[in-house]
């Protein structure tokens, strides 16, 4: 009966040790896949996000599985992919809508100054006729004195 009791007990005493081994690795093991779930898209939004700071919006700097990891996902990291995805595409459209408007004002700015240019040219031409004119009544002033005298 003694030996049966020390038995049981340390039966129970392996068994025990059994289990809180196997829950302390299975414990171990998820808190590893959830840090790498959590880890790799983290990482992965951190590059991207470094990526627009340097004026990259095609996220070029973030290789195939970290986009995946990004963008193919159902939960919340996903939905923040979807949102940072819609903000690279809006930034584009802006810089593309500033751009247009960058060349339209340089191309009104070249029309404005060549239109300068030849109002330029047109009052100097005006300006010669101007002393031509000038010239010759002054010289028919003086004929028609001398004639008068």
């Amino acid at each position: 009966m003694l030996f049966d009791i020390q038995a049981r007990f340390s039966l129970s005493r392996l068994s025990f040790v059994t289990v809180t081994s196997s829950v302390s690795v299975a414990t171990m093991l998820l808190g590893l896949l959830f840090t790498k779930w959590i880890a790799t898209p983290l990482d992965a939004f951190s590059k991207a996000f470094k990526s627009l700071t340097d004026g990259d919006l095609q996220l070029s700097t973030i290789n195939e599985k970290e986009r995946k990891s990004i963008f193919d996902r159902k939960d919340e990291i996903g939905q923040l992919g979807a949102q940072l995805q819609m903000m690279t595409e809006n930034l584009t459209d802006v810089i593309s809508v500033v751009y247009q408007a960058g060349q339209t004002v340089a191309s009104g700015s070249s029309q404005i100054s060549k239109s300068s240019q030849a109002m330029s040219t047109d009052a100097s031409t005006q300006a010669s006729f101007a002393e031509e004119i000038s010239s010759t009544v002054e010289e028919m002033a003086s004929n028609i004195r001398s004639n008068a005298e």
